[in-house]
Formats: structure tokens, sequence, C-alpha cells
């Protein structure tokens, strides 16, 4: 099995026990990981190097709770977290954008062609957020009771 399995230390900080809660891999081979704490986004190069991507200070993730999703675009990728955030991070600029969505639990699982970002939303539903216009814009939900 030790060909299918790596193991990488993940960082925390003392008083935390390092959580997984989302996985993503990019076109060069770099594993991208959202873990609970301070310091949430880590990437693992291919030869197995580990660093904590900083989100910069004026992005209050504290208030986001831990990311929930990562969702790659071939350019950067999605960060859905807990509650009421939603980030995009610009592998090439290194840069972070946040989006101000009115919805909870904001987790985002694909994107369209048109390049709107379907997310799984509260209440067994999909959202459609149009990235350029800053918005919800459509919401399907699930009516069949399991």
């Amino acid at each position: 099995t030790n060909d299918y399995f790596k193991r990488y230390p993940l960082f925390s900080s003392d008083t935390e026990i390092p959580s997984v809660y989302a996985i993503t891999k990019d076109k060069s081979g770099n594993i991208w990981v959202g873990l609970r704490g301070k310091d949430p986004l880590l990437r693992i190069t291919p030869d197995g190097r580990t660093s904590s991507v900083k989100i910069p200070a004026f992005i209050p993730v504290n208030e986001g709770g831990a990311i929930r999703s990562l969702t790659y675009d071939g350019k950067g990728f999605w960060i859905g977290f807990f509650s009421k955030f939603l980030l995009y991070y610009d592998i090439d600029k290194q840069t972070f954008t946040k989006h101000d969505v009115d919805a909870q639990n904001l987790r985002p699982v694909a994107q369209t062609l048109d390049g709107s970002v379907v997310i799984a939303a509260t209440e067994r539903s999909l959202a459609f957020y149009d990235p350029t216009l800053k918005q919800l814009f459509k919401k399907i939900k699930n009516k069949n009771e399991i």
C-alpha cells in the first residue's frame, strides 16, 4: 500500500488538532488542502514539500469558520467556508479575492462553461453564483424527501 498512500505533516497550533476538510489538485501537481486553524490553506508540492499559504489579514477568515471546499478551475480555486464566506485564489498571481454572497454555508462544487460557480447551498439545494456580477442568480431545491 505504500505506493498508494503518503503521509504529510500538517501545520497546526499547539492547541488544535489538524483536521482536513477539503482537498484539490492543480495542473502542476500541487495538492491544496483546506484545514481547520489559524493558517487554513496548505500547499503540498509534487516532491512532498509543504507550505502554508497566508490569507491576507484584511480578509477575516475567522468569521468564516473552517474551509469546507476547494474547487479548482484551471487557474485557481474557489474556497468555501463553513459560514457566509467565499474566496477565490489565483495561483499565478498569488492573490485572494473575497466575494460577498448573501447565503450561508458556501461550498463550491463545480464551475460551468460560462464561468458561474455551482454552490452546494443550504436546504438541500444548489445555487449558481456569477463572479462577474457578484450575485447568486439561480437556486434549485431538491423536492424529494429521503
